[in-house]
């Protein structure tokens, strides 16, 4: 099922790249990263910066595109440590591809999550 992204909070790399992604999409940015850092907004400003656009994207709707899923999402993962790539190995249908990179293939988001879940 194809259901319309209209919104999304987050941090200012996220908000951008969602954005450029999707057209229409409204976005509230709660962060802006630098380096090691996050310099956040003030919470109570964000809820109502968030609260308010919502409710316009959820009026202006019709005009969103769909995004559907793709069928398969292959995701590597490098870790740092070679021993937690090597942990992370073991989780069915996790291949180790070299000392610190595991790569793994999902049929859906379901199984991508329950994956990453489990090796990051």
């Amino acid at each position: 099922m194809k259901v319309p992204s209209v919104f999304l909070s987050g941090d200012q790399a996220i908000c951008s790249e969602a954005q450029s992604l999707i057209a229409g999409l409204r976005t509230v940015v709660a962060s802006t990263g630098s380096g090691n850092a996050a310099f956040c907004n003030n919470p109570l400003d964000i809820l109502m910066k968030i609260t308010e656009t919502m409710r316009l994207a959820v009026q202006g709707r019709s005009g969103v595109a769909l995004l559907g899923n793709p069928e398969k999402f292959v995701t590597e993962i490098t870790y740092l440590y070679h021993a937690d790539a090597y942990h992370a190995s073991f989780y069915p249908g996790v291949e180790s591809l070299d000392a610190k990179t595991n790569r793994f293939t999902a049929d859906g988001i379901f199984e991508l999550m329950r994956t990453l879940k489990f090796v990051i």
